[in-house]
């Protein structure tokens, strides 16, 4: 479905894709959110607190880079050993809250068990109807070409675009002088397989 909607979309968009490629560079950097803001280095007793705090106020996933830059070191394998003692730790406690390991990154949630009785708070928040039937279109019919999306969504999906993989739930692939689009795994942790199938195209 996805190589017929390519095949039929005719939709100029050369001048709107260069406004897009100009972002690009800041979206791909996925991670590397602190790693640019690097603080003075801190006591080591201090270090679980400032991942927490990192954990809680990131909307993503933290690489180690990212935790070196909030503790102020440069010492790759310590941070990572500190994280992986934090990430116990704070399993361990009756929390609503847990870290995940992803690769060398950690992302903190709300367990799996409680998460639908509290995800529509977070969705109104994040997004707006409009952009949620750009994403819905994106998860249906994946990989999809973004200037199919443009056609069938209207300009204003380029922001929407934006938004949605700056946000880390989409990811864009230039492929010629358009992008192929699809869903990550973030999107699938965020919204669930059901979730976005309630979303009217």
């Amino acid at each position: 479905m996805a190589e017929e909607i390519q095949e039929n979309s005719e939709t100029p968009i050369e001048e709107a894709e260069e406004n897009c490629e100009e972002t690009d560079s800041e979206e791909t950097e996925t991670n590397a959110v602190f790693a640019s803001k690097q603080n003075p280095e801190q006591p080591k007793e201090n270090w679980h607190k400032l991942f927490e705090a990192g954990l809680f106020m990131s909307p993503n996933a933290l690489a180690i880079e990212d935790l070196m830059a909030i503790v102020g070191s440069e010492n790759y394998t310590e941070v990572k050993n500190f994280a992986l003692d934090f990430l116990k730790q704070f399993n361990e406690k009756d929390s609503a809250l847990e870290i995940l390991q992803i690769d060398d990154a950690f992302k903190m949630q709300v367990k799996a068990h409680l998460e639908p009785l509290v995800s529509g708070f977070a969705a109104k928040a994040m997004f707006h109807p409009g952009l949620m039937k750009t994403l819905a279109l994106i998860a249906f019919k994946q990989p999809i070409m973004q200037n199919a999306v443009i056609k069938y969504r209207n300009n204003k999906a380029y922001d929407h675009i934006a938004h949605l993989v700056e946000e880390g739930f989409v990811t864009r692939e230039q492929k010629g002088r358009s992008y192929v689009l699809r869903t990550t795994k973030k999107f699938l942790e965020y919204f669930g397989k059901e979730t976005i199938k309630q979303e009217k195209l």
